[in-house]
């Protein structure tokens, strides 16, 4: 009787869920391409339960769009980048890749300001016991120059494990001369805490999981020459909290929920979440595009008001063929020299909507 016991009572414990442990394998490494998914914001989707061995359902997210994530070498960027984060540097900011990013509050500066500041990215270093954000490059007026970190912000210490706590600063100091007398300075404060773990269900799938929060806070300014005066402004900076589900399958976060703090109250700003390749989503009407030459032999030129982040081509059985991300110049353009002959569809992403086109190679 007793062993009859025993026996259900460890078959019952394989029908729960286990706790799992997210190490430096298991985040984008470099030369990744990830695509996830932006979905609807629903501002009453509970993202602030957990606890341990919790199960969340977000199988109802309404898809928004895709963009690929790419990971991509310090080679990869010009020399004076390289000369910051390259290999001849010291080893704290030998970067291991970088990746464009959108969520700075250098988008925010004063309208006023003769200057234009475009593609900000991230570096990252990866190592086996962390993932350090070890500094920024972006294009002023556009040239490309780098900000160094000068103290290092450490987004996880691996391995990530249920209970696991950890705080960590960076400071980063943006001197634009000579293209501009301007100086930006950002502080911030991360506060990493794995505060649940079990299964979660999106519309990829159901997973086993961690989740963790960061709450981040962040205090900036950025001292400014205009019509014979200098001064520092203050940027106005709300707390913001990061709210995500890891699992071992997936270098990307299986959900991604970013919130802004206003008056004490969080606010969704973002929904992300892995996803397959979407095609046949519904196009925007409303985003006017056009493509030639069609047939196109090596470069499709795009015309649009709407400027496009990425793309993806789709034979006509619905298989990717290929994908990346689109220059955002005065005139966008496609190289599918690599194509063979055949019909294919393209699909072009941006924050607007989508647009599809068929053409023939």
């Amino acid at each position: 009787m007793k062993k009859c016991l025993l026996l259900s009572m460890i078959g019952f414990s394989f029908l729960g869920f286990s706790q799992i442990t997210i190490n430096s394998t298991h985040v984008p490494q470099t030369d990744d391409t990830l695509r996830v998914s932006d979905a609807v914001i629903d501002n009453n989707m509970d993202f602030i339960s957990t606890g341990a061995d919790y199960t969340w359902d977000f199988s109802n997210l309404e898809f928004n769009g895709q963009k690929l994530n790419e990971y991509q070498p310090v080679t990869s960027a010009g020399l004076y980048i390289q000369f910051v984060f390259g290999s001849a540097v010291p080893q704290n900011y030998r970067a291991s890749y970088y990746v464009a990013t959108n969520g700075l509050p250098l988008n925010n500066l004063p309208a006023q300001l003769p200057i234009t500041i475009s593609d900000i990215s991230q570096f990252y270093k990866l190592r086996t016991d962390s993932l350090t954000m070890v500094g920024l490059k972006l294009s002023v007026n556009g040239q490309e120059i780098p900000a160094k970190s000068d103290t290092i912000e450490t987004k996880y210490k691996f391995p990530l494990e249920y209970g696991n706590t950890h705080f960590s600063r960076g400071y980063t100091k943006l001197d634009l001369n000579p293209i501009y007398d301007g100086i930006w300075i950002q502080h911030r404060t991360r506060q990493t805490d794995v505060d649940g773990w079990g299964q979660i269900t999106t519309p990829l799938g159901s997973f086993e999981a961690l989740r963790i929060h960061h709450r981040i806070t962040e205090s900036d300014s950025f001292y400014v020459s205009f019509n014979g005066f200098a001064f520092w402004v203050p940027i106005p900076v709300p707390e913001s909290h990061e709210y995500e589900w890891r699992a071992v399958e997936e270098k990307e976060p299986i959900l991604l929920v970013k919130t802004s703090v206003t008056q004490g109250s969080e606010t969704v700003t973002s929904v992300e979440y892995k996803n397959d390749y979407v095609v046949g989503i519904k196009e925007n009407e409303m985003i006017s595009v056009s493509i030639y030459p069609n047939p196109v032999q090596d470069l499709m030129v795009i015309q649009s008001p709407t400027k496009f982040d990425d793309f993806s081509i789709f034979s006509t059985d619905g298989k990717l063929i290929l994908n990346g991300k689109l220059a955002n110049g005065a005139q966008q353009m496609v190289d599918v020299s690599s194509l063979k002959s055949g019909s294919y569809m393209i699909q072009l992403n941006s924050i607007s909507g989508v647009s599809m086109k068929n053409f023939v190679k």
